[in-house]
Formats: structure tokens, C-alpha cells, sequence
């Protein structure tokens, strides 16, 4: 996920397209075995916050991955976009266009059950 983004980060800065009007959508498909949709929730609250969600199984190797080759991200992408088509399928079982970050499980509202 990380590589993508950079590559399109650079395809925006290259184009010269980063402006306040312009929207670019970094839409990834999976067959939901080699890595999930909460795998890219995670990423998209690091992108959004420049912080590791304390649960995320990722974030010391992206951490040192992200140290050692020195790289700053720019957040010109404006959503990440999830499709998840299994192995065999023509169509996708999965589309959401508006990956979020998960929500903090600490943070939960008490209240009725």
C-alpha cells in the first residue's frame, strides 16, 4: 500500500496536478488473502495521522521500512478506495470508495445495550 501511494503521490507531483479543486482516488484490489480491508484501514489512519495505530500488526516494520529509506509522504491522495475480487471471481464482491480509518475500540460510547 505504501509503494502505491507513493508512486501516485509522485504521478500528482510530477503532473504538477495537486491542487485544492483536484481529488485523486488510490483504489487497491485484493482477493482478501494476501492482506485485507482492515489491513488498509490501518494504513489510511497512518496516512491521515502520520501515527501507527497501537494495534496495527504492520507498523514497527513499516515504521523502520518508512526510517531507513527516508520517506515523507505528501497526503495528496484524497481516499483510498477497497476491491476485493477472490481468485476464480469475474466480478468483485467488495467495493467501498471511502476506505476509513477503524474506529479506536477504546473509545466506545457507554450506553444502553
Amino acid at each position: 500500500m505504501l509503494e502505491y501511494t507513493l508512486e501516485l503521490e509522485g504521478k500528482i507531483a510530477e503532473g504538477m496536478l495537486d491542487a485544492p479543486n483536484n481529488a485523486f482516488v488510490l483504489a487497491l484490489c485484493g482477493c482478501g488473502w494476501y492482506w485485507r480491508q482492515d489491513d488498509l484501514e490501518d494504513f489510511v489512519h497512518f496516512y491521515r495521522s502520520s501515527a501507527h495505530r497501537e494495534d496495527d500488526p504492520f507498523s514497527v516494520m513499516e515504521r523502520h521500512y518508512i526510517s531507513e529509506k527516508g520517506i515523507a509522504l505528501t497526503g495528496t491522495v484524497s481516499q483510498f478506495a477497497y476491491l476485493r475480487r477472490p481468485q476464480w471471481c469475474i466480478r468483485p464482491n467488495c467495493l467501498i470508495w471511502s476506505v476509513q480509518s477503524p474506529p479506536q475500540p477504546w473509545l466506545r460510547l457507554a450506553g444502553p445495550r
